[in-house]
């Protein structure tokens, strides 16, 4: 006996109709759970209002910003040319300083961040670029 279980499928249709049939064949191989209007998937916040639709994701950008303890960074409007180049030249000079810089996660928050310039905040994209070089 085989068991699948598959958490967080969007299936999505441009018409009830066509989503009813693509449930019909995955029904057809899969016990198939509930089907509920769609409002949030990884991570998302999904909005319907008539025939139009948001997507927002301030409850990961909150999370975020707690987890790198950014809280009381100033924010700026985006797009936005970066005033300022981080350079090596701005590299830690001595070893202890740097074996510091190295603790940081600045990975995973320039992934984080990545993330979230490809899901729901374009208008981000160029600084996070600039920044992760």
């Amino acid at each position: 006996m085989v068991t699948t279980y598959v958490d967080d499928l969007l299936v999505s249709a441009d018409s009830m109709a066509h989503l009813d049939e693509e449930f019909k064949h995955l029904a057809a191989d899969l016990p198939i759970g509930n089907r509920e209007e769609l409002s949030w998937h990884l991570g998302m916040h999904f909005q319907r209002f008539g025939d139009s639709a948001t997507i927002d994701q301030a409850a990961y950008t909150i999370e975020t910003i707690n987890q790198f303890n950014m809280a009381n960074a100033k924010g700026r409007r985006t797009p936005r040319k970066l005033e300022s180049q981080v350079t090596k030249a701005d590299a830690p000079k001595d070893e202890a300083t740097f074996n510091q810089a190295q603790k940081l996660p600045f990975r995973n928050l320039v992934g984080k961040l990545m993330y979230l310039s490809q899901t729901s905040r374009p208008d981000v994209s160029e600084a996070i670029s600039e920044s992760s070089k």
